[in-house]
């Protein structure tokens, strides 16, 4: 668990790996975050590829 005041007007950046099991190209869908007690405060990433060969 993340408490935004720990990232308050930076940039956060957050890694994860993981294990392919089937090649090709995939779509991911965006990552979409906001606060809890102000949900007016959004941010949001964009859709992306990944290819696994």
């Amino acid at each position: 668990m993340w408490n935004a005041s720990y990232f308050w007007w930076r940039e956060a950046i957050f890694e994860y790996y993981f294990k392919p099991e089937f090649a090709g190209t995939y779509t991911y869908p965006p990552v979409t975050t906001y606060m809890m007690y102000d949900p007016l405060i959004r941010a949001n990433g964009k859709f992306s590829t990944i290819q696994v060969r």
